[in-house]
């Protein structure tokens, strides 16, 4: 775990780094004193997220009250977006966030490229309580005569996180080379005011977040 020290001297450390990027020319240095920083920065971020649940009651409360408003066992996700590919495939890997529309928006990360082409039938994964998620392919079955591609996922998430995704629906492509790009959920089914309070908890959080690594010095 870090502690209070090694998280100041990592907020120094950015702030210098930041400030020689501005000052340097040569972008193949530019470049990678940049890629240095997101990684701290993200590294820091993820220091400090994890003090002041241990530390801030109030950072705490916010918190637990978030992941208690993400639980929901009736969440359908709908596929608003598809790609095309020379070979047969299907999406693997997603990365998703509640936008602040309060609606779930995944995307594709990662691809199956290879001649045996598959139907995904489930995904899990896990969301944070900013609304972020990594989802996995979980199971799948071989498709011989037939190309489908999945239009609708029904899903939950449990008291820890986790998210899992059935698909229910899908479409027959002859070329079998389409694949899910793009899918949307309303987390909250349709609970406005389950949906409004995770946005103004989202905003506290993030603001606490910022205000405690600028004080730091």
């Amino acid at each position: 775990m870090n502690t209070i020290n090694d998280i100041i001297k990592a907020e120094l450390e950015l702030r210098r780094l930041k400030m020689a990027i501005s000052s340097l020319n040569n972008v193949k240095e530019k470049e990678e004193i940049i890629k240095s920083a997101k990684q701290l920065d993200y590294d820091q971020e993820t220091a400090v997220m994890n003090l002041l649940e241990k530390t801030d009651k109030i950072y705490d409360s916010l918190v637990q009250e978030n992941f208690d408003l993400l639980i929901n066992n009736e969440i359908e996700f709908d596929v608003i977006k598809e790609e095309t590919k020379t070979f047969k495939t299907h999406a693997i890997k997603f990365d998703g966030k509640v936008h602040d529309d309060g609606l779930f928006y995944c995307h594709t990360t990662e691809t199956n490229f290879t001649f045996l082409n598959f139907y995904p039938l489930s995904y899990v994964g896990l969301i944070n309580y900013f609304g972020e998620a990594d989802i996995y392919i979980d199971e799948k079955e071989s498709q011989f005569f037939t190309s489908k591609t999945p239009q609708k996922f029904v899903g939950s998430i449990n008291t820890k996180g986790g998210l899992f995704l059935k698909a229910t629906e899908s479409s027959s492509e002859v070329s079998g080379k389409i694949y899910v790009n793009t899918f949307t959920a309303d987390l909250f089914s349709g609970d406005f005011v389950k949906r409004d309070q995770f946005l103004k908890n989202n905003s506290k959080i993030r603001k606490m977040l910022s205000d405690y690594r600028n004080n730091l010095s």
